[in-house]
């Protein structure tokens, strides 16, 4: 018998999923696609002394598993640009770590120290698209023919974080579609190369390629986020030769004459698709920057249309609404008509009485005034004589010889005036009459000039006081013409103010008839009133009449309905001046009243809060002060209706005369005098107007002419702008009133405000603009002398 001969078979290779399963060493990381993938790729490779490369290895585990998969490799090479990679060391010598930038010169010559050529490339690196483009172009010679190159873990293109977006032309994914065309190169007809496809990306990355490298390309194969290139001779690349078999031609018998021809596309050198001046990519960037201008362009239109819309409506209503009121009073108009016909024939048969009652009583004083002329004729007579008697007594002797005596009189007369109050109980010289300053005899009602020559005269107010003894820090001055009832409000709450040093109250009255005057607190020694004349008020001159009368070293104004918030509105407004004194001036900041619209409160927070930015400023840069005409509207922004200001400083930089914005104006001077300005945030007064239609345009015209003529401002400079202007606010507006529920909670404000903005625009327009009708009508334009007028 003869023994059976065992039979020996080469035991199976393991996959690379089951050298994944069964591996303990360092770690590795790859997606079980890849596992599959990289299976059915690199199995003809294993029995081959293969060189591998891997850009990017982390924890070296992948390189130990390389070395397991192609037992025969030659060399297997890894690439990472984290330094905490020199830690790793590997039990292979066929195994080669080089830490540093794979696409840095110096890396690259290491790597190809190891091999200058590769079988398998595989990119696992930073997967940013920059680096896999560079990559790529920098790598894809050295791969053997034959050979692999793989780019991993692509869906990072689609991540904005890796330099990529689902349809950014730029992204590695969008890189190698582009190797698609050119693999397809042949069929282009036109006369671009295969590197002008890529002209983009080379510029983007700043890196090169070449035209026979990228001919080298024989496939472009995706799988869920992985890119495989295959790279083959480039004439192993081409169509080739048209194959045709077999004889019987019955449908198409032309067919059978092409065999063994190329292919030969048709000239596309006219098709837009083909030919451009630019690239596929940089024309969707330039083609995105235009959509996004064109959507931004179409949604302010649309918001304008809204806007146009809305106004339309809301004119349309307020039409019909005026048409029934003007049949109201046109038909009010005629019963009026009718009884003032009859009041006015009454009014004449009166007027004829009282005529004729007149006459006589004009003749009988025509008798009167002859009688008086002569006894005034008399009387002058009897003064003349007078006059010659005393004129006689002042050359005699003995008046020459008195003269020192009576000047002895009247000095001994002012040393007891000096020394203090008389026995008589009448508090010395201090009378119960306001003291009227520069005035010769007290108790008189000699008129003050005022260096800008106004007639200015101390109230006779007999319950004030003597104003303190003592020297204030502050004068408070308030111009005021008819201001109550808030005027009232604005003396209680100036009164309460706590400041760690004594102030003065100065009110300062052009003609109020409403009782303002009157609310003035008797007995309380801070106030002193002076009276001028309606004629003689001006922004700037009143309030430099004001400081000169001032004690204080800090001169605080309020106007007659600006009311301080709390008792500490004075001390935080003079706080800024005494911290530091190149300060000049400080303003403080103003809040709309409780019952103003909350388009009107929305307008002074906006506005207050954009300068507390600027608490304190001062001109550091003067060219760029002269150049930045937002910045210098910044620099000269000041308000009188609640502000304080260094004396030291307004005696050599006084208040200009002008008709509007003296406080701007004022501020432009001395800041550019090198002065410091100030906002004070903490020093907050009530102080808002909700106009009438009319009185808007007419304070936008105010203000616009004064910004115009004083600083060069053009705020309307056209009626397009006018337009345009209203719009724009008004669609704000509509915005606002949406977002915070004031179209429910206040309904008539927010109808009324594309109105308002209108009549904002027309006054802006009317005022920088100076047209011939706004000239002629000039006063009535004006809400300031409309105001002064009263």
């Amino acid at each position: 018998m003869t023994s059976a001969v065992p039979s020996f078979q080469a035991r199976p290779m393991k996959t690379l999923r089951e050298l994944y399963a069964e591996h303990n060493g360092k770690v590795s990381d790859k997606w079980t696609i890849y596992l599959e993938t990289y299976e059915q790729l690199l199995s003809r490779f294993r029995n081959r002394p293969v060189r591998l490369l891997e850009i990017g290895v982390q924890n070296g585990g992948s390189l130990e598993i390389w070395r397991k998969y192609f037992p025969k490799a030659k060399v297997i090479v890894g690439c990472d640009i984290n330094p905490d990679c020199r830690k790793l060391t590997f039990g292979s010598k066929k195994i080669a770590l080089i830490v540093g930038d794979a696409n840095s010169d110096e890396v690259e010559h290491e790597i190809l120290a190891q091999s200058p050529q590769f079988d398998i490339i595989i990119d696992d690196g930073s997967h940013k698209s920059s680096d896999i483009v560079r990559s790529f172009a920098l790598y894809f010679g050295h791969l053997a023919e034959g050979g692999i190159y793989i780019a991993e873990d692509l869906h990072c293109s689609y991540w904005q974080e890796f330099e990529g977006g689902l349809y950014d032309p730029y992204s590695s994914m969008s890189f190698f579609k582009r190797l698609l065309d050119i693999l397809n190169h042949e069929h282009w007809g036109t006369p671009h190369e295969r590197v002008d496809a890529l002209a983009a990306f080379a510029n983007r990355y700043s890196t090169t390629f070449d035209e026979t490298l990228l001919a080298s390309i024989h496939s472009v194969e995706f799988v869920n986020s992985v890119c495989v290139l295959t790279k083959c001779a480039p004439i192993r690349n081409g169509l080739g030769k048209r194959k045709i078999a077999g004889g019987k031609a019955v449908v198409y018998g032309g067919i059978i004459p092409l065999d063994g021809s190329k292919s030969r596309p048709s000239d596309q050198t006219q098709n837009i698709w083909s030919l451009g001046h630019r690239t596929l990519e940089e024309e969707i960037v330039a083609n995105r920057k235009l959509v996004d201008l064109q959507r931004g362009e179409i949604a302010r239109m649309q918001v304008d249309l809204e806007g146009k819309v809305r106004q339309i409506e809301a004119l349309g209503a307020q039409v019909a609404s005026k048409e029934a009121e003007v049949e109201r009073q046109s038909a009010e108009f005629s019963t009026r008509f009718e009884v003032l016909g009859a009041q006015v024939a009454s009014k004449e048969a009166e007027v004829e009485r009282q005529s004729a009652e007149f006459r006589a009583r004009l003749n009988d004083r025509e008798e009167e005034i002859e009688a008086l002329n002569q006894e005034l004729s008399h009387s002058q007579e009897q003064e003349n004589r007078l006059r010659s008697v005393i004129e006689g007594i002042h050359r005699s002797t003995s008046w020459r010889v008195t003269k020192p005596l009576r000047a002895a009189k009247r000095l001994l007369a002012g040393q007891r005036h000096r020394n203090g109050p008389s026995n008589d109980g009448n508090g010395g010289g201090a009378s119960g009459s306001l003291q009227r300053g520069h005035e010769d005899t007290p108790g008189s009602d000699a008129p003050v000039k005022s260096a800008d020559n106004q007639d200015t005269r101390a109230a006779t107010h007999p319950a004030l006081p003597h104003m303190c003894a003592e020297k204030p820090l502050v004068s408070v001055i308030i111009p005021v013409k008819n201001g109550l009832p808030q005027f009232k409000r604005v003396i209680d709450m100036v009164s309460s103010q706590e400041l760690d040093a004594g102030f003065e109250i100065i009110v300062i009255d052009s003609g109020s008839k409403d009782g303002s005057k009157e609310i003035i607190p008797a007995g309380d020694p801070r106030f002193r009133l002076i009276e001028i004349k309606p004629a003689a008020f001006g922004h700037g001159r009143t309030r430099n009449l004001g400081v000169r009368e001032a004690r204080g070293e800090f001169c605080a104004f309020l106007t007659h309905d600006a009311t301080p918030v709390d008792r500490f509105w004075l001390r935080e407004l003079v706080k800024p001046l005494l911290e530091d004194d190149q300060v000049a001036g400080v303003f403080g900041r103003h809040i709309a009243y409780e019952d103003a619209t909350p388009f009107t409160a929305w307008e002074l927070k906006t506005h207050f809060t954009g300068l507390r930015n600027w608490p304190k400023i001062w001109i550091k840069d003067a060219r760029e002060y002269s150049r930045n005409q937002g910045i210098r509207q910044v620099f000269h922004f000041y308000s009188d209706n609640s502000s304080c200001l260094r004396k030291s400083v307004w005696e050599r930089y006084p208040y200009p005369d002008v008709d509007f914005s003296e406080d701007q104006l004022w501020a432009k001077q001395i800041v550019e005098a090198g002065f410091r300005k100030a906002f004070a945030w903490d020093s907050v007064v009530y102080h808002s107007h909700d106009y009438s239609l009319w009185e808007r345009v007419q304070r936008s015209y105010d203000e616009a002419r004064a910004l115009n003529e004083l600083f060069g401002y053009k705020l309307c400079p056209s009626k397009r702008e006018l337009m345009r202007q209203s719009f724009r606010t008004s669609a704000r507006d509509v915005m606002l009133a949406l977002r915070n529920g004031w179209i429910l909670s206040h309904p008539a404000a927010t109808l009324k405000r594309p109105l308002d903005n209108l009549a904002r625009q027309i006054g802006y327009y009317l005022g920088t603009t100076r047209s011939t009708f706004a000239q002629k009508h000039a006063t009535a334009l004006s809400r300031d002398k409309q105001l002064q007028a009263r």
